[in-house]
């Protein structure tokens, strides 16, 4: 069974997404970003908006 984070682990997720995203979309590498904070895809694509997964990569707005 999946553990369920609080409030402030899910905010950690959602910030380092957000920058993250940012970072790639300016044209440089966030890779070493998520690999330091330890976040999986599936955490990010649980806890993370629609903007900020399409930011970094990982769904792509026109296809829905």
């Amino acid at each position: 069974m999946a553990k369920e984070l609080d409030a402030r682990q899910i905010g950690f997720i959602e910030g380092v997404a957000y920058a993250a995203g940012l970072v790639r979309r300016f044209g440089s590498d966030s890779e070493q970003i998520f690999k330091e904070s330890g976040i999986t895809e599936e955490e990010l694509r649980k806890y993370v908006d629609d903007y900020d997964l399409e930011n970094l990569g990982l769904i792509n707005q026109e296809d829905e």
